[in-house]
């Protein structure tokens, strides 16, 4: 059996893939994985759409840079304008994937928040940000997902940049209310040798223990 924590490590966003075919059988087992994320209420919000049709994928790029077009257009700042282009390359490659996978969720009040919602003091309300629950839940299966993928020998990058032309998304893919597109997941063998492991902040700088 994999080591849960070897697969942790070695896990990188990729970004570069090979063109081999993606097994049905595989993305299936990917995502019963994915769907053991814990979720507020067990309401499970989520779905998984998987797409490999090339001219789909396509289509999705193109929307994506039609909303970056209409952005790069209103920026004035010479600085703002070539952060904007270097970022540019890493907003539409999922679509050389074999495979991408559009992550949906559905908005959702547990029992609680609702009686929270309508017996809290307004003062109180104001003070208290209630917790996007269906974001918390779709995010941890999303994390299973990309962790079962490594395991099997893919490569993934979680992304959220498409979502910048979420509506026009949905409409071609036909997404019907009250789901909506929360991430963007390519999928297949890494086509690149792996980069090392990103730096990550000292554990002493994240852990704060009250004793």
């Amino acid at each position: 059996m994999t080591d849960i924590f070897e697969v942790m490590k070695s896990r990188r966003s990729v970004r570069i893939f090979r063109g081999d075919d993606v097994p049905d059988g595989d993305i299936r087992k990917i995502i019963e994985y994915a769907v053991t994320a814990p979720s507020g209420s067990n309401q499970q919000p989520w779905k998984f759409m998987v797409i490999k049709d090339r001219a789909l994928k396509n289509s999705m790029a193109e929307r994506v840079n039609r909303k970056l077009s209409a952005v790069r257009d209103n920026i004035k700042s010479a600085k703002a304008g070539e952060h904007f282009r270097s970022y540019l390359q890493y907003l539409t490659f999922f679509k050389d994937a074999p495979v991408v996978i559009c992550v949906l969720t559905q908005p959702y009040r547990s029992v609680f928040e609702n009686i929270l919602q309508k017996y809290m003091p307004e003062a109180e309300k104001e003070e208290q940000a209630l917790v996007d629950a269906s974001i918390q839940s779709v995010s941890a299966a999303v994390q299973n997902l990309i962790l079962a993928a490594q395991a099997m020998g893919y490569g993934t990058c979680w992304m959220t940049a498409p979502i910048i032309a979420q509506k026009d998304i949905e409409e071609l893919l036909g997404v019907d209310e009250p789901w909506h597109l929360t991430s963007v997941v390519p999928l297949g063998r890494p086509g690149a040798p792996q980069k090392n492991f990103s730096s990550r902040k000292p554990l002493d700088e994240v852990l704060v223990f009250k004793k």
